[in-house]
């Protein structure tokens, strides 16, 4: 058998082409690529209408990190563009009414707790006069007590007579002193014996000092916030 020779085939003649085969617009699945393509382009599409080419629009963000990013900017409080000057006007005018009423009341209150006590004030220095007034008169009928009937001062070094009459020392010994000028004077008319100065009985025997008178005459005057005069004792020879 003799060798059959055949020719020499290049090696690109051994790729096989690939037919494409054409898919027909109305397939099902051409249809769905579309319709997504299109409605993700007119959710993102800005408003003049133009339309771009997926792969040179830039990507949106979705809707909630929208507001997410809205609200991070915004104030909480912001005011919303309804309101008006007038009606900012209004609303401090109203709060100005508010505290303008609440000052009133308080005023008012404290001027009836400031009336209250005036009242109460007026009632005790009412008081406190009427007590004065009835101690002083106490007093002094306390200092009538123990006042010397010839000074008219309280009967201090209080000595008393036979008669049960009592004086000071100070003026028992003027009272001596004057009746002794007298017998000087006149010894012929003037009499020996000395007489009280009130009942003008004969004083026969020496005063004697009293304890008791003198206690209280000190008891008035710590009273009257008097001052202790110099003890003067008494000058009395019968």
């Amino acid at each position: 058998m003799g060798s059959r020779k055949t020719a020499s085939t290049p090696r690109h003649s051994k790729i096989k082409v690939a037919r494409c085969r054409v898919v027909p617009a109305s397939h099902g699945m051409v249809l769905r690529k579309r319709t997504g393509l299109v409605d993700q382009f007119a959710s993102s599409s800005p408003s003049s209408g133009t339309s771009l080419p997926p792969h040179s629009r830039p990507t949106s963000p979705s809707l909630n990190e929208t507001y997410a990013f809205g609200e991070a900017l915004t104030p909480t409080s912001s005011v919303p563009s309804s309101i008006t000057p007038d009606d900012v006007a209004t609303r401090f005018q109203l709060e100005i009414d508010q505290y303008k009423a609440l000052a009133d009341a308080v005023i008012a209150e404290q001027a009836e707790a400031l009336r209250l006590l005036k009242d109460q004030e007026a009632l005790l220095q009412k008081k406190y006069q009427s007590t004065m007034k009835k101690f002083e008169e106490d007093l002094a009928d306390r200092k009538r007590d123990y006042q010397c009937p010839l000074c008219l001062d309280l009967a201090w070094d209080s000595h008393v007579l036979g008669c049960g009459h009592s004086f000071c020392s100070k003026c028992l010994n003027e009272h001596k002193a004057k009746h002794e000028q007298k017998r000087r004077d006149n010894p012929q008319t003037a009499e020996i014996l000395i007489r009280c100065p009130t009942c003008h009985s004969y004083i026969l025997s020496k005063p004697l000092r009293s304890a008791t008178i003198q206690a209280g005459v000190k008891r008035v005057a710590a009273e009257l916030f008097m001052q202790v005069p110099p003890t003067q004792s008494l000058q009395w020879v019968i």
